[in-house]
């Protein structure tokens, strides 16, 4: 029963048998006992001597001759040498296992930090102990179907967040995990959560780390780590309150301190994913979806996430909220989206990027907020499900795509609690939607950019809430009708570049002592590249609390109105271009000292400019050419500090455009 290496050490150490020993072990004799019975010691004597004879014939007949070299036969291998060799052919492949399993383990398990990148604590002895426990735990993730097995190979000594996001739990995590029992359902067992939400937030960690650093470099890619990879957190730790703009979605507005990371509730499920503005770089791992606690995914605003969106997101059941806006994602939108069924908030804009048709999404009965806009989607509104069948519907952003159809009036019909609508920059045709004003909730309406045509409706309802109407660049006709004043809250009117006729505006006048027009909160007016009939700019504008007036080729004649007092102090934007206007400009122009963009060329407008123009300070744009303006006033407007270049930065805001004509 001795191995082959103990047999040649035991040969090797033993002293050599006598030789009658020797004679005695290849005759085949036997120390027999004593107390063995004489006719068995007969017998024996018998076969022995038998043996013996045959043994001495054989013996003669290989018997070497030395005098004859012919008869001469192959010696027969020592049984101490096949021994030697055996053994030696087994140390060779003991050390070639030991080799194979020093490479695996280079392989598999590199050295790692807290980042995952420099050198190991582990010797060679513990890192081989540790590999079955990677093993365990690749095996377990694989068994519940949390990611891909392909995922864990390594190709061209590459690893894949997923695999580095293992070997962080496994090798650099003072936590230790235990990997859970293959087939354990994360969702029926606390331990196997616990695990598998550490496992996911660092593979979405290492998925959204530049691939062009690594180490703690690689941090550099997130504006805040958030302590995300903080050995011996908990997970549901992983946050922090940073500085960020206080809207949900990122935008622009206020700053202050808002929780992002990992948001979890008391019984250490996560909720929310709140990694907005946090520069984030790389592709959304699928692995996010076996999270299916999330009710609250914010991913706006990162700029480098790339990659599509992975249909694995569809898995999560009680998802309210996702918002994944400003980036540069690619593809389509799943179809799946559909069985979302609680979602409330659907964000998914400004990528120009994502295309194909939009789903039905009339699965989504809970939806209230939609943002799809700026991106290349197609299809007819007709087909949106999500029109007739979300009755909590609100808000609906849809703007600069490519969508087609005609919006009827059935459409959001049964939608009281709607406030905005904009499908602007795309190409719907039909009569322009002002049906929708008779909505009471009703706060923003936007149809421009479109292939509308029709005319304006002769009625236009009572709303006070109403607040933005814009159908420009389109292709309507007909006149403003007096009723439009019934929109007392009206604060942007925009029905520029159409082929409107009659007069510019009706008359607005009441009788109401303490508002002396109806539409007396509009503050941006547009209304020019029209067919209005020719007429005079309405002296009802200077009672109006206007910022942004525009009346560009719109057949206005005579002379400037003397804006500059009254209300219209706080006007920052007047163009009154590509009109046949006459006279001089009014020096009452000089009190605008908030106007930032003036334009009045191409008109017959003639005599010196007024030195009171010289005190438009913040003017940044200014028109003047095609006229016969004159005089040295127009040297002193042309020469102030933010029009004496073409281009360029002025204390960070970037000059538009200066044409001071004959100067």
């Amino acid at each position: 029963d001795l191995s082959p290496v103990e047999r040649i050490q035991q040969e090797t150490t033993t002293p050599e048998a006598t030789e009658q020993d020797k004679t005695d072990e290849e005759l085949g004799l036997a120390k027999e006992p004593s107390s063995n019975k004489n006719g068995e010691e007969e017998q024996q004597d018998e076969n022995a001597a038998s043996a013996l004879e045959e043994d001495n014939h054989i013996s003669e007949e290989h018997q070497p001759k030395e005098d004859t070299p012919e008869s001469a036969t192959p010696l027969a291998v020592s049984p101490r040498i096949l021994y030697w060799i055996l053994g030696l052919l087994v140390i060779l492949v003991l050390l070639a296992a030991a080799a194979l399993v020093i490479l695996i383990v280079k392989v598999w398990i590199p050295d790692h930090d807290d980042d995952g990148d420099s050198s190991s604590s582990f010797s060679n002895t513990e890192g081989i102990l540790r590999f079955s426990d990677l093993q365990d735990r690749l095996q377990y993730l694989v068994s519940v179907g949390v990611s891909d097995p392909a995922v864990f190979s390594v190709a061209n000594s590459i690893r894949s967040p997923q695999l580095r996001a293992v070997e962080w739990m496994l090798y650099n995590d003072t936590l230790q995990l235990p990997a859970p029992p293959i087939g354990t359902n994360p969702d029926d067992y606390p331990e196997a959560y616990r695990f598998v939400l550490r496992y996911a937030m660092m593979t979405l960690y290492y998925s959204t780390t530049s691939s062009t650093t690594t180490g703690s470099a690689a941090a550099q890619s997130w504006h805040s780590r958030l302590s995300f990879g903080s050995s011996g957190r908990d997970t549901c730790d992983w946050n922090q309150q940073v500085l960020r703009p206080l809207s949900n979605s990122g935008g622009s507005g206020q700053e202050g301190l808002v929780t992002l990371g990992v948001i979890c509730s008391l019984d250490k499920k996560a909720t929310g994913l709140q990694l907005y503005t946090n520069n984030l770089v790389g592709t959304l791992p699928p692995e996010l979806s076996v999270l299916k606690t999330l009710t609250n995914i914010n991913l706006d605003r990162n700029n480098g996430l790339i990659g599509t969106i992975p249909e694995e997101i569809c898995n999560l059941s009680n998802l309210v909220i996702l918002s994944i806006s400003h980036n540069q994602l690619t593809g389509t939108i799943p179809s799946c989206i559909n069985r979302i069924t609680p979602l409330r908030h659907l964000s998914i804009s400004n990528t120009g990027k994502i295309t194909g048709p939009l789903p039905h999404m009339g699965g989504l009965m809970n939806l209230r907020q939609v943002f799809l806009q700026n991106n290349r989607l197609w299809g007819n509104v007709s087909t949106f499900g999500f029109f007739g069948f979300a009755s909590e519907l609100s808000i609906v952003i849809l703007e600069n795509n490519e969508f087609t159809g005609t919006i009827t009036s059935s459409f959001f019909s049964s939608k009281p609690k709607l406030t905005h609508v904009d499908l602007s920059g795309n190409r719907l045709t039909g009569q322009p939607p002002i049906h929708l004003l008779w909505h009471p909730g009703l706060r923003v309406l936007d149809f421009s950019n479109n292939r509308l045509a029709g005319r304006l409706p002769s009625m236009f309802p009572p709303n006070q809430n109403f607040q933005f109407l814009a159908l420009q660049n389109n292709r309507i006709t007909g006149s403003i009708n007096s009723s439009i004043g019934a929109l007392v809250g009206l604060q942007h009117l925009d029905f520029s570049n159409n082929s409107l006729t009659g007069p510019m505006l009706p008359d607005l006048s009441t009788s109401n002592p303490h508002q002396a027009y109806v539409l007396g909160n509009l503050t941006h007016l547009f209304l020019g590249e029209n067919d209005f009939q020719p007429g005079r700019i309405p002296d009802v504008l200077s009672s109006m609390y206007l910022k942004e007036l525009s009346l560009q080729r719109s057949q206005r004649i005579g002379p400037l109105p003397e804006f500059g007092i009254g209300a219209l102090l706080n006007l920052v934007m007047l163009d009154v271009a590509q009109n046949a206007l006459t006279g001089k400009i009014p020096a009452q122009w000089g009190n605008l000292v908030n106007l930032e963009f003036l334009l009045v060329n191409q008109n017959f407008l003639s005599g010196d400019i007024p030195s009171e123009l010289s005190r438009l300070s913040k003017l940044r744009a200014g028109f003047f050419e095609d006229t016969l303006l004159s005089g040295n006033a127009l040297n002193q407007v042309c020469l102030l500090p933010t029009l004496n270049k073409l281009d360029g930065d002025i204390d960070g805001d970037e000059v538009v455009y200066a044409d001071c004509g004959r100067v």
